[in-house]
């Protein structure tokens, strides 16, 4: 039961990061494979600032804000240099594995389990794993309603417009189509690095690599989150982001399930691949069927 717990908890940790992919791919077309970095920069940052002392209040923002730049990044190198979306991540993700070497200092870093984090900053409950998922849970149905709330404004409808439309039909409605585009790559970062921050407070421990092949753990959620749309033939923006986190959940417990059969953990990234490619045929199979 603890295990799946575990599970439950990641799920929703990483949540947050599947719907930055999910935001980056259906809304605005973009495969943004900076979510690597940003996903290890948010980690990197909170063990190291937690290590000095410093209150989760404060680094937060700090934590959203580097995410933003990091993905703002991306999209400058993509427009100002004319090049390809992949590409541009790329290189990104190359220089920040640098960078997040540096702020380490090494290759990893534990953070002291009496550090005050989101996760016991408030007890709700005294089963810490109760209090942890209730925390996780506010803080994603916050999170979820925000990003809802600004993708419905006139802002978040400019946002969509560049990503379902070609420049000509966003230049024609007065749309600065450059300054939107580098915007969702910042917004996608943002969730991306948030979701890293929110791992390292739970497993209290930092690693370089952590963030290695995250992307396609998002991806996974986002096709489950595809799958169960295209049954339920939905389109409401609401409930797709909803389904995301299920998804993310799901892929999770699978994960877990899979551990507890016996499944060596050296085969985990080919049960990920063997599950993504079965929720890719899933929906094919079934709508020939009918």
């Amino acid at each position: 039961m603890i295990f799946y717990n575990s599970a439950l908890v990641l799920g929703l940790a990483y949540s947050f990061m599947a719907v930055g992919v999910f935001i980056s791919l259906k809304l605005f077309n973009i495969f943004d494979l900076t979510t690597d970095a940003s996903f290890t920069l948010g980690a990197v940052l909170t063990a190291v600032f937690l290590e000095q002392h410093v209150s989760i209040v404060y680094i937060m923002p700090i934590i959203l804000l580097t995410g933003a730049l990091t993905g703002a990044v991306t999209g400058l190198i993509h427009i100002l240099l004319k090049l390809d979306v992949i590409l541009s991540g790329i290189l990104v993700l190359l220089a920040m594995y640098s960078i997040n070497v540096a702020i380490l200092h090494g290759s990893n870093l534990s953070i002291d389990t009496m550090r005050v984090t989101l996760f016991n900053i408030k007890n709700y409950s005294e089963n810490p794993i109760i209090n942890t998922e209730g925390i996780m849970l506010i803080i994603l149905i916050l999170f979820i309603g925000l990003i809802y709330y600004l993708l419905k404004t006139d802002f978040g409808i400019a946002l969509r417009a560049v990503g379902n439309n070609k420049l000509t039909m966003t230049t024609s409605l007065g749309i600065n189509h450059n300054r939107f585009k580098v915007i969702s790559f910042a917004i996608t970062n943002v969730c991306t690095a948030l979701s890293g921050s929110l791992i390292a407070q739970y497993q209290h421990f930092a690693d370089i690599n952590m963030g290695n092949g995250v992307i396609i753990i998002g991806l996974g959620a986002v096709m489950i989150a595809n799958s169960l749309a295209s049954m339920k033939h939905t389109v409401n923006l609401c409930v797709q982001l909803f389904l995301v986190v299920l998804g993310s959940i799901l892929f999770q417990l699978t994960l877990a399930t899979a551990l507890l059969i016996g499944i060596k953990p050296y085969y985990l990234k080919l049960l990920i691949a063997l599950i993504i490619l079965t929720i890719v045929l899933l929906p094919k199979i079934i709508h020939k069927r009918r």
